[in-house]
């Protein structure tokens, strides 16, 4: 947790580096087009997820035997997941790239070049995971960022555009990703034998459910920005999205370790309460410090104060209040197995994305979509957590089979 957060300190000053040495359209092209890569990736990423939910429930039962061969099987199949995504990726890439309008075809295909090494470097960070090797997996994610870091001031000064930024993306990826050197060559050895524990599919459904409205409850305004907005506004919004977002990216690790703790157990106990609430006061004080040091953290970022970017970034930093809830939720609901939930709660951030791609044709306009449709996400899947809980409904059927 202590190595994600310095790493996630080393990507800002990567991304204060682009934002000081980028022109300002540039820069929103660099943050829009690395969303569309990190979307292409979220399926991946809650396969990854679910693996290791189940090594978290493998080890607390203590079946060693069972666990080791569930180690090796996983990670056969999340890298053949890989090549499939990787396939259906180039297939919708064509369409995404005009929908989305990108400025030019040579951005939109440095972005397809880095797709594949964002992959790899899912399952790079799953295997590092799911073998127990957490202290070479934090030395890995903070050689990844500084990597990125280096090769962004570097490439920029010489190029100065957004595929500048892009290719020092790809180089920490590529950084990341080398954890798959280490992965034990008999690896084939041990396929014939693969089978899947009980309940598997119904929650890798949830948890691709859970990891999609995460990140579109996160991310999809960027997306949606790379369409409607234009120039040095995109890059604006794009600044004070970074900074925004900053709120939940700094408090994602507590949830992180919440719903590893949470996994390995049938009850909520002191410590999962204990994570909650470092959670929310991360959340809360992240919140507090953008508020009152906007103007600081627009000059750390942009080289300058930029009004318009700290009015948005304001009304970011409370709009993360709801969508930081909204992630404790889906935390939860895939912690606890709670697959019905974890559907909906993915079915809501697509219904949020709708609302935003349909309203959010400025700035404005935009954050005020953020706002409105992210308390109603919240009411109406709390509701339905209600509802199912007055009706005495088991939390998943996946429950009801182990038991």
């Amino acid at each position: 947790m202590v190595m994600s957060l310095v790493s996630s300190v080393v990507h800002y000053v990567f991304q204060a580096s682009m934002g000081r040495l980028l022109p300002r359209d540039e820069f929103g092209y660099l943050n829009s087009t690395l969303g569309v890569v990190l979307l292409a990736s979220v399926p991946l990423t809650a396969a990854s997820q679910t693996v290791a939910h189940y090594l978290a429930r493998l080890k607390a039962q203590g079946n060693e035997s069972e666990l080791q061969i569930f180690r090796q099987q996983s990670l056969i199949w999340l890298w053949r997941a890989t090549w499939a995504l990787l396939a259906i990726s180039l297939i919708l890439w064509k369409p995404a790239q005009d929908f989305l309008k990108f400025p030019r075809k040579e951005l939109a295909l440095v972005a397809l070049i880095c797709l594949p090494v964002q992959l790899w470097s899912v399952v790079a960070g799953a295997w590092c995971a799911g073998v127990g090797r957490f202290k070479f997996l934090g030395y890995l994610t903070l050689g990844a960022a500084l990597t990125r870091l280096a090769a962004g001031v570097l490439f920029v000064w010489y190029w100065g555009n957004a595929e500048s930024g892009l290719f020092a993306t790809l180089m920490g990826a590529l950084m990341m990703g080398s954890a798959l050197l280490f992965i034990p060559r008999d690896r084939k050895k041990v396929s014939s034998s693969f089978h899947f524990p009980t309940g598997f599919f119904p929650f890798l459904l949830a948890s691709i459910g859970v990891g999609v409205g995460n990140f579109l409850f996160l991310q999809a305004d960027q997306i949606i920005a790379q369409r409607y907005f234009t120039g040095i506004d995109l890059g604006n919004y794009s600044a004070a999205g970074l900074l925004g977002r900053a709120v939940i990216l700094g408090s994602l690790p507590f949830l992180t370790v919440y719903f590893t703790q949470r996994s390995e157990i049938s009850a909520t106990n002191r410590h999962s309460w204990s994570l909650k609430g470092l959670f929310f006061g991360s959340l809360i004080i992240g919140v507090c410090f953008v508020l009152f040091e906007s103007d600081l953290l627009c000059r750390i970022l942009l080289g300058h104060v930029e009004y318009q970017t700290t009015v948005w970034m304001d009304q970011f930093a409370l709009n993360m209040l709801v969508v930081g809830f909204l992630h404790l939720l889906g935390f939860f609901f895939l912690a606890t197995r709670r697959i019905l939930e974890c559907i909906l709660y993915g079915a809501c951030g697509l219904i949020y994305t709708a609302i935003l791609l349909s309203y959010g044709t400025g700035a404005d306009q935009m954050l005020l979509a953020m706002r409105y449709a992210s308390a109603g996400v919240a009411v109406v899947v709390l509701l339905f957590v209600g509802v199912r809980a007055l009706l005495g409904k088991n939390p998943g059927s996946l429950a009801v089979e182990e038991k």
